[in-house]
């Protein structure tokens, strides 16, 4: 069917018609039944996985996962201040009013709303770092298995759309020359899959959530595109009494502007690792006290803590553990500062049983994973679990929303 009876076509017509919005939903389809027919993601995921994620610490995975959404960033705020000038009097940039909001709102809509608030948020889906065959403590899921009980987010990849995002002003440079639409492409398809490809690395994605995240972003494009009837009227015709913006609206950009820095401020990658080192090793008494954690509880002959910290949340938020020693006794409490759109906090604690007369440990939100074989008795401390343990004649004190008992690793 040629172009000129497709622009003719209703709306509804166009979308049905093109192959740009029948091809992404091809690939999640098929993506769809191949991974979780043949666990392609597990089977990838193994190439990276040697008791941790050991790429994850190479320079250059670094540099993409910290400072890899730059460039869309960049190009969606300067949109959004070409958008503003199109308003001034006399103004060049009145003519690509309507292009330059397609950029600004294919970020809103695509990256931010459908991926990240969305799908991200509420799917479910564990990252493979959470996953049991990778050291976890979930179940795998396989692609498009919605679990909204699960706190997952790694369906789809969020981090990955910053460089699909560059779709969008591929339909840009397409109504100039085709090979500048091809080329562009080309450049989102590689970007993008390069920044899920370190993800996958780093264990906190899987390949069919950069797959779907592509897909996602590519749909959203040319769906926003059409919508805005840009594949047939793309540049703005004044008419004889040119509007200027009205003060409100003027506000209302300012304030879009602020709210992408905001949404792309907050997905700021966050990690740390931190163990405390005790003045006195054999203390008799130890106080946990700890507001957000998953903690692996062993016993020993000396004690033992470290804490590894990932998320996401805002440049300057802060977690980490606090210590308060004197002759006999240990006190540690967990700091949060800030604002965290996601935050895991994995503790490791060895506690003393030849030094240890008294033991209090407290969750707030997690789980605690005994990894012993002591006695236990279990209380029922409303909506949390209450276990006694008896390890050594000593009685030991745990409470956490969920405890799971392992016995001896």
């Amino acid at each position: 069917m040629n172009n000129s009876r497709i622009n003719k076509a209703p709306l509804w017509g166009r979308l049905l018609l093109s192959g740009n919005i029948l091809t992404p939903i091809l690939v999640m389809a098929v993506s769809a039944l191949v991974f979780t027919w043949f666990e392609w993601d597990l089977v990838i995921q193994s190439f990276y996985y040697r008791n941790g994620w050991y790429m994850n610490e190479i320079g250059w995975v670094q540099f993409i996962y910290h400072y890899g959404n730059i460039p869309a960033l960049l190009l969606s705020i300067g949109s959004l201040v070409l958008l503003f000038r199109s308003f001034t009097v006399n103004s060049m940039h009145s003519r690509n009013r309507k292009l330059y909001l397609f950029l600004v709102l294919a970020m809103i809509i695509g990256p931010g709303i459908i991926v990240n608030s969305a799908l991200k948020e509420n799917w479910g889906r564990p990252r493979p770092r959470d996953v049991e065959q990778f050291g976890g403590r979930y179940a795998y899921e396989a692609p498009l298995e919605i679990d909204l009980s699960s706190p997952g987010k790694s369906f789809p990849c969020g981090h990955a759309t910053m460089g699909f995002y560059f779709f969008a002003p591929a339909l840009l440079c397409g109504l100039w020359k085709r090979r500048y639409l091809i080329a562009v492409n080309i450049f989102a398809l590689l970007y993008g899959s390069l920044i899920g490809w370190v993800r996958v690395m780093q264990g906190g994605h899987f390949a069919s959530d950069v797959i779907f995240s592509g897909a996602l972003i590519y749909l959203c494009s040319h769906i926003l595109w059409r919508v805005m009837n840009l594949d047939i009227h793309p540049f703005y015709e004044a008419g004889k009494n040119r509007a200027s913006m009205k003060k409100g609206h003027k506000v209302l950009l300012v304030l879009v502007g602020v709210m992408i820095v905001f949404a792309v401020m907050l997905a700021t990658p966050y990690n740390r690792k931190q163990t405390l080192r005790l003045q006195n090793s054999e203390v008799a008494f130890a106080d946990y006290y700890l507001l957000e954690a998953n903690v692996q509880l062993s016993f020993s002959d000396s004690t033992y803590i470290r804490n590894q910290s990932v998320g996401f949340g805002f440049p300057g938020s802060k977690s980490r553990l606090e210590k308060r020693e004197t002759a006999d006794s240990l006190v540690v409490r967990q700091s949060i500062k800030g604002m965290f759109t996601e935050l895991d906090n994995d503790l490791i604690i060895t506690a003393d049983t030849l030094a240890l007369d008294h033991l209090s440990l407290q969750v707030r939100k997690g789980t605690i994973e005994i990894m012993a074989n002591p006695d236990i008795q279990t209380q029922n401390g409303g909506t949390e679990d209450v276990v006694e343990l008896n390890v050594g004649g000593k009685c030991f004190k745990i409470q956490a929303p969920k405890i799971i008992y392992k016995g001896q690793p």
